[in-house]
């Protein structure tokens, strides 16, 4: 009797089948979608037994998947195919490889009278009931599928935008009022100076000092106060002046 043997590699997102040893190799995901194609892809090679690793429980659901599908499975110790392996001269390890491996370990498993120890079969109440909680573990992480799905459409529309605008350049200007201040300060001081120097004036005329040197120095520092009041660039000029001398 020949028999047919898909050796699956099981890892946490992938699944690697290899029929026999030269024959066609398949990568699946780890999904309900994946899992079916699996069963499809054993059926349409009529696969007479499926071996596989015990992974850490990552091949519980294949394992169950095949079984309810009517697949014999073999889920076989990892240091046992390890030394297969090693026996054969095959120590590199890949997931194409080992799958490989695993189905030339299957072909050995069938040649051997107690094939049927590695193998669990299942009574047909057992398998209608296997094959029932499959389907509905599948709905299950279809539901949950959508639900996260659903959830994260719902979380992006939900998120408010925020737009944030930037005002746009305007040159900088001088404030005009600032100026006209200092101006009316400056008009304002500059009369108060004026009428307190025109009373000195008036007072000195008054008691005869006009003719004194005081009274001429007055003169001349009222006529340059009057002279800076109505032409005031002449002081600026002036003190420039004093400067550059100084220097």
């Amino acid at each position: 009797m020949t028999h047919i043997i898909c050796g699956v590699d099981v890892s946490a997102t992938t699944l690697d089948a290899r029929i026999g040893r030269e024959g066609e190799h398949r990568r699946f995901t780890v999904s309900a979608e994946g899992l079916d194609q699996l069963v499809a892809f054993c059926r349409d090679h009529q696969v007479s037994l499926v071996v596989m690793e015990a992974t850490g429980g990552y091949e519980a659901a294949l394992a169950c998947a095949l079984q309810a599908s009517g697949l014999p499975v073999a889920v076989v110790n990892p240091r046992q195919a390890r030394d297969f392996a090693k026996s054969m001269g095959q120590l590199a390890k890949t997931d194409r490889i080992d799958a490989r491996m695993l189905a030339e370990l299957g072909a050995t498993l069938a040649r051997r009278d107690d094939l049927a120890d590695f193998i669990r079969p299942l009574a047909d109440a057992q398998q209608q009931a296997l094959a029932a909680m499959v389907t509905r573990r599948r709905q299950l992480v279809t539901m949950l599928q959508q639900t996260a799905e659903q959830a994260s459409m719902d979380a992006v529309r939900d998120t408010p935008v925020l737009t944030v605008v930037e005002p746009p350049d305007v040159p900088s200007r001088h404030d005009p009022r600032g100026l006209i201040k200092f101006g009316l300060l400056g008009i304002f001081l500059g009369g108060a100076l004026g009428v307190g120097l025109a009373l000195v004036r008036n007072v000195l005329e008054r008691t005869g000092t006009t003719a004194s040197e005081e009274f001429q120095e007055f003169k001349v520092l009222w006529r340059e106060a009057r002279s800076d009041l109505t032409h005031p660039w002449r002081l600026f000029a002036r003190n420039r002046k004093k400067r550059a001398s100084a220097a």
